[in-house]
């Protein structure tokens, strides 16, 4: 969750974000959609910053999104296929 801008999201994101923030990977405690929030969740941050804080660091960001997009689509895929 972000702070500075508040927003009711699943309790599985503050569990990804705080294994994360210890050390440990939280695709290996938590079901597969936690991750695909915790990017959405990212991309759409990233694209906030560049387009309205720092849009002289556009070029990184995007290349941050790219990369979480890239992470993202076989989680998806998977997701979107188990039955």
């Amino acid at each position: 969750i972000d702070w500075q801008r508040m927003i009711y999201g699943s309790p599985l994101l503050d569990r990804y974000t705080f294994l994360s923030s210890i050390g440990i990977d939280p695709d290996d405690h938590l079901p597969p959609e936690a991750g695909i929030i915790a990017c959405l969740e990212r991309i759409d941050w990233f694209t906030d910053t560049a387009l309205y804080w720092f849009p002289a660091f556009q070029e990184g960001y995007t290349a941050s999104i790219a990369e979480l997009i890239q992470k993202l689509l076989p989680a998806y895929q998977k997701f979107c296929t188990e039955e």
